[in-house]
């Protein structure tokens, strides 16, 4: 975005799949992580989850052993999810507005 006319130099084929490949590492590793921190625990009693979606949070309610390191760790996670997008998304604008505010005339910066 701060340098437009060097998009194509920028953003050549291989950085192309770089960035794919790291969205789906990163997307993977997520489910991982969560598919980890559930097989540690284990279960008892009823094994029925009440809802129509079985997310993490009511798979901990079963469970019979001690899961507060498996909240903190998917609270953590579940932080960075939100928060590591938005801090980039800031940083991207704080650019924009830097580079904009460098433009030398009111026409220009228009």
């Amino acid at each position: 975005i701060c340098r437009p006319l060097h998009y194509t130099t920028v953003m050549s084929y291989k950085h192309c799949v770089v960035l794919a490949a790291g969205s789906w590492f990163l997307s993977f590793s997520q489910g991982f992580l969560y598919v980890f921190t559930i097989s540690k625990l284990s279960f008892c009693g009823s094994r029925q989850i009440p809802h129509f979606f079985c997310d993490l949070h009511p798979l901990l309610q079963l469970s019979c052993s001690d899961t507060s390191s498996a909240e903190m760790l998917l609270m953590f996670e579940g932080t960075a999810t939100m928060f590591g997008p938005l801090i980039l998304i800031l940083v991207s604008y704080m650019f924009i507005v830097w580079k904009v505010l460098k433009v030398p005339s009111a026409s220009g910066k228009y």
